[in-house]
């Protein structure tokens, strides 16, 4: 997973494109959250349930 500056980039083979994650200081807000799973191919319900 490499990082670049503040951002981390994680890559599966079966999501659609790289995710990237801030790591900055703070909470992720929810946009950034949601634009990521969409990122991923899932749906809030399939994130959820991973956790």
């Amino acid at each position: 997973m490499p990082q670049k500056g503040g951002h981390l980039k994680i890559d599966r083979e079966d999501w659609l494109r790289p995710v990237v994650i801030p790591m900055h200081k703070g909470d992720l807000t929810i946009g950034v959250l949601r634009s990521n799973i969409r990122t991923a191919g899932m749906t809030t319900r399939e994130f959820l349930d991973l956790l």
